[in-house]
């Protein structure tokens, strides 16, 4: 989905004949806000409208006939939470990256032998690269490290999950957070206890 934002959104500025450049020149500090896990839930094996638990920034996602089960049977709660504890989860970091930066947005270069241009593409580019100057930026990333359960291990009682890859979900909010469960906020439904 991020990937996806961000090229529509450098599509737009192309259409409007704008072209954005954008260079790190260096990374002050990278600093983690929070980590909190999505428990039994993956993106790779997604689950359809979910009920979404909130405890402690931990987030227990349960399909709706296992919600029912945990607010209306006695032994409910302790057999949802077994079933969630053997399934697939993320871990989820919210780092805040500070980086010196160059930004620029400018209008599209033209052709050389279109009307109107009458510097050369390789000046114009050196000119607005010594224009633009550093700034100092904050960027909000949400990284993601999926782990799914060995279906076979588990089967055997045995607990064995295996870790993927980081991912970058979101950049700056710009996916409003890419949460990978329908939200309790909008299509779900948010459990009271």
């Amino acid at each position: 989905q991020l990937s996806t934002r961000l090229e529509e959104m450098v599509d737009g500025l192309q259409q409007e004949g704008r072209d954005w450049t954008w260079e790190i020149d260096e990374v002050v500090s990278a600093t983690c806000d929070h980590l909190h896990m999505i428990i039994a839930h993956s993106r790779s094996r997604p689950r359809g409208k979910a009920d979404v638990l909130a405890i402690f920034r931990q987030h227990l996602v349960m399909q709706p006939e296992q919600s029912k089960r945990f607010l209306n049977d006695p032994n409910g709660k302790r057999e949802v939470l077994m079933e969630m504890l053997v399934d697939d989860f993320i871990i989820v970091a919210v780092v805040r990256v500070l980086a010196k930066q160059r930004s620029t947005l400018a209008a599209a270069q033209r052709d050389p032998g279109s009307e109107g241009n009458s510097e050369k593409p390789e000046e114009k580019d050196e000119q607005e690269a010594s224009e633009a100057g550093v700034e100092e930026v904050e960027h909000i990333l949400r990284l993601e490290l999926p782990f799914t359960q060995d279906r076979v291990a588990i089967a055997q009682d045995e607990f064995n999950a295996r870790a993927g890859e980081w991912q970058l979900v979101d950049w700056n909010n710009i996916c409003d957070g890419n949460h990978p469960v329908i939200l309790p906020t909008t299509r779900g439904r948010r459990i009271r206890l």
